[in-house]
């Protein structure tokens, strides 16, 4: 998988999360009826495509995915900084400061990038189990606002839309601990090629 397919999934699969979730309230509730579209047309729909990008727009995905991120991230930056062999300063070996070491290595050897596939790949179930927390609880928040208007099995949908919550979470959490485990790999491996290198450029970081 490579960036751009990375770019374009990380827009269409909340698209086409945030379809599915208004066809299953519109069979739930009867409020609206929505033909539901097979898999293959629903990622090729431009009305997909549109919900998807303007929820990139929306602060909802950093939202869910920032403890997360911040955890990862901060597992990378640590042990480059050990990798180095420095004494931790976070001041100074910040993550936007040791991220540009960390990366471009990874683009110069073609085993790191190997890895960095599988990386991508966790990455896009990472940022999707994120989308369809945020998304379904937009769906359950209203769908409680159905509840308090007397709309039928709106508690169905509600449930619904907490398990499919539930579901994003745990996803969130299980993607987090594989991105922890492949980015270590990434590590362990440029500590055994790179350890020098790597010594000289984070210590040079001012």
């Amino acid at each position: 998988m490579d960036q751009k397919t990375l770019n374009y999934l990380r827009i269409i699969v909340p698209g086409a999360i945030f379809v599915l979730g208004a066809v299953t309230l519109g069979l739930i509730t009867d409020l609206y009826e929505l033909p539901t579209p097979d898999l293959d047309a629903l990622f090729k729909s431009i009305l997909v495509l549109v919900i998807g990008v303007i929820y990139r727009f929306t602060p909802l995905r950093s939202w869910i995915n920032r403890s997360y991120y911040d955890r990862v991230n901060e597992n990378i930056r640590s042990r480059m900084v050990s990798i180095a062999g420095l004494p931790d300063d976070k001041n100074r070996y910040t993550w936007d400061n040791v991220r540009r070491v960390f990366y471009d290595i990874i683009d110069h050897d073609e085993s790191l990038k190997v890895k960095g596939q599988r990386v991508m790949f966790n990455g896009l179930i990472w940022t999707s189990a994120a989308d369809l927390t945020a998304i379904s609880i937009l769906f359950l928040g209203y769908s409680l606002v159905l509840i308090l208007s007397g709309v039928a099995n709106a508690d169905y949908a509600a449930v619904a839309y907490f398990v499919s919550a539930l579901f994003g979470f745990l996803g969130s959490v299980k993607s987090t601990e594989k991105h922890l485990k492949l980015g270590d790999e990434q590590l362990d491996l440029m500590e055994e090629k790179y350890q020098n290198i790597i010594h000289g450029r984070v210590a040079s970081i001012a």
